[in-house]
């Protein structure tokens, strides 16, 4: 889902890549940020300063989004760069989904939440060094985690029942992603 709309983002994300240019900062540096952002987030969560943990999970999101656009513009995109930036990703994603631990969301979803996100990148990450595309791929990328994650809490921050009934539905679908990706990655390789 979120993949779909990549280009049509583009267009905000190019002029706010341009200013952290125009700061100085590199895509490394921006990628760096966002894992700060990520930990801030879930410092914030615990000490219950909910909305604005809320506001650096979605910071953090965003500088992935900048991270890359930077590098385009500075021409310092290759290897080393995303390299970091998938490996910190995932820091990130682990991150993120702690959270629910912190906001006693249901252990063992967590955990099976948290499992398939790492499993759906390592399937993806596998599967294109053996030359498959895998973006695309699945009911469930990082881009719509994220969105899941920003409606699981501003739901909970309201009515935490329905958050949580929601909450069982992502773990549902990363579940089911995992299995799609493994699927579609070896009969691809076969």
């Amino acid at each position: 889902m979120f993949e779909n709309l990549r280009e049509a983002t583009k267009r905000l994300v190019s002029p706010v890549a341009k200013t952290l240019v125009k700061l100085g900062l590199t895509a490394n540096q921006v990628t760096l940020l966002g894992l700060v952002f990520s930990f801030l987030y879930l410092v914030l969560l615990y000490f219950n300063f909910y909305l604005i943990a809320v506001a650096f999970l979605v910071s953090s999101a965003l500088m992935d989004a900048f991270d890359g656009e930077v590098a385009r513009m500075r021409g310092t995109s290759g290897p080393a760069g995303a390299f970091i930036d998938s490996n910190l990703d995932r820091i990130e994603d682990l991150v993120y989904l702690l959270g629910f631990l912190v906001l006693g969301y249901p252990p063992l979803a967590v955990s099976i939440t948290i499992g398939s996100a790492l499993i759906t990148s390592y399937v993806r990450a596998k599967a294109e060094a053996l030359g498959q595309v895998m973006r695309g791929r699945g009911i469930i990328e990082r881009g719509d985690r994220l969105l899941f994650i920003f409606l699981i809490l501003i739901v909970g921050s309201f009515q935490k029942t329905v958050a949580i009934y929601i909450f069982y539905v992502f773990t549902l679908l990363s579940a089911i992603t995992v299995i799609q990706r493994i699927f579609i990655g070896y009969k691809a390789i076969r």
